[in-house]
């Protein structure tokens, strides 16, 4: 892509010809996959992409056009598909809408790394014997694990170029290995299962073994579990647990959601609306963590955003155009989707609290850890926010693990759950996800059982 710079020239000559607005986004990615099944090689990949998007406004209209094809020709054939499509679209535009406008810049981009380059220092034989230990030290833990039907090691390498005719010249590389494990333990007729993951952006913080222990672990635990009775319960979600639930707030922090007046959280800026235990920021600023970046989609320098603090919501997530529209503050969370700008979170970072993990687990007589739940996708609505989850977990009694259990079913509403958090721990979740969270308590959730 050595010439993309030049043929962008090329096309903004044409769309100032033509009355339009022009920006393009390139993406080139390597990735290398690999996994074992049964002691033997079963996935072995490497995969290179690139391509370009060309977006054009003109008057009201955004359009989008792409292309794999990286060369003079190809991209103006590009930008003359975005060119009619937005020309349409502007055509059939209700009168009041107003015309979108390309990011200019403003503020300072953050320095930040991306991408380890030691990643690339790492021999193909070393890789396949990180994804050889992902299934091997799961199933040598301990002769109750039967199998270890899922695992995978990989590494990614992208870089990414967004030029536009408002002058933006942006570029950016990242990478990082990602990996996963799904082992299953079995005692007779009782079968277990148990899962890790984790994203690294260099190979010095990854430790296959470990993972692969750790999903180990976690299937034997469950194993002899009972179902415990129906009814109201402290509840303590495990960090990566509570992280996944709280996460579903984001859709109606997004300005684009509040615009279609699908937020329930909509006209609340100021209000009270969680316990104040509840502190959450949008930071693209932790480069450790998946979600970093520099700019958003449309080339807004990054920064952080605290949407929730200590209960009081305090900002939405925006991009440029609905920070003017809704005249809310511009928080650079543009994402794309085709020729008009969405709304998306960076990294979800809940703020951890003064509580040990154990001081939770024992703060009453007797409470509930849940380590992990199923059906995230269907049992739990976006729109609402309530939740209807199959969980596995523990029950504590004074602080001591007294057994473990599944065949219960964890129910209630996110938005009302948050008004009663009572403590928050200081041990975070980490497994390089986009969200970082602590443990949380509960003092009373339903529980599905016997």
């Amino acid at each position: 892509m050595e010439k993309l710079h030049e043929y962008f020239l090329d096309i903004e000559k044409e769309a100032k010809k033509d009355g339009a607005e022009v920006e393009l986004v390139s993406s080139q990615s390597e990735s290398f996959s690999a996994n074992y099944m049964k002691g033997a090689l079963n996935k072995y990949s490497f995969d290179h992409s690139a391509t370009v998007g060309v977006r054009v406004l003109f008057g009201r209209g955004a359009g989008f056009s792409t292309t794999e094809k990286i060369s003079n020709e190809a991209l103006k054939e590009t930008y003359k598909e975005a060119l009619q499509s937005a020309k349409d679209l502007d055509k059939e535009a209700p009168k009041e809408k107003s015309p979108q406008k390309l990011y200019r810049g403003s503020r300072q981009m953050p320095a930040m790394n991306l991408f380890n380059s030691e990643i690339e220092k790492v021999q193909i034989s070393e890789k396949l014997k990180s994804a050889e230990t992902l299934e091997r030290a799961a199933l040598s833990h301990d002769p109750r694990i039967q199998t270890v039907p899922w695992s995978n090691y990989s590494e990614s390498k992208s870089a990414r170029t967004l030029l536009n005719s408002s002058g933006l010249n942006l570029s950016v590389e990242a990478g990082g290995i990602s990996a996963y494990v799904y082992a299953l333990a079995k005692n007779g007729e009782d079968l277990k299962g148990g899962y890790s993951s984790g994203f690294y952006r260099g190979p010095k913080n990854f430790h296959a073994e470990r993972m692969a222990q750790d999903a180990a672990k976690r299937s034997l635990g469950l194993l002899g579990a009972i179902q415990p009775k129906s009814g109201k319960y402290p509840i303590v979600f495990l960090n990566e647990v509570a992280g996944e639930l709280i996460s579903f707030l984001n859709y109606h922090l997004s300005a684009k959601n509040l615009d279609e007046g699908t937020s329930l959280l909509a006209n609340k800026t100021g209000e009270k609306i969680f316990s104040e235990q509840i502190t959450i920021t949008d930071d693209p600023l932790r480069a450790e963590l998946m979600g970093a970046r520099p700019f958003d989609s449309e080339g807004a320098a990054s920064l952080k955003t605290v949407t929730i603090e200590n209960g009081i919501l305090k900002s939405y997530l925006s991009n440029s155009y609905l920070a003017e529209k809704l005249a809310i503050p511009h928080t650079a969370n543009a994402s794309r989707l085709g020729g008009e700008m969405g709304v998306s979170p960076s990294n979800t970072v809940i703020s951890a609290g003064n509580f040990s993990f154990e001081e939770l687990l024992s703060s009453y007589q007797q409470v509930i850890l849940i380590t992990s739940v199923d059906a995230l996708h269907t049992g739990f609505k976006e729109n609402t926010l309530d939740f209807s989850l199959p969980a596995y977990g523990y029950l504590y009694e004074n602080g001591e693990i007294v057994k473990s259990l599944h065949q219960m079913v964890v129910s209630g509403n996110l938005l009302n759950l948050l008004k009663e958090v009572e403590k928050v721990s200081r041990r975070y979740s980490f497994d390089g996800g986009s969200v970082l969270c602590p443990d949380v308590l509960f003092p009373e959730i339903s529980i599905a059982g016997a």
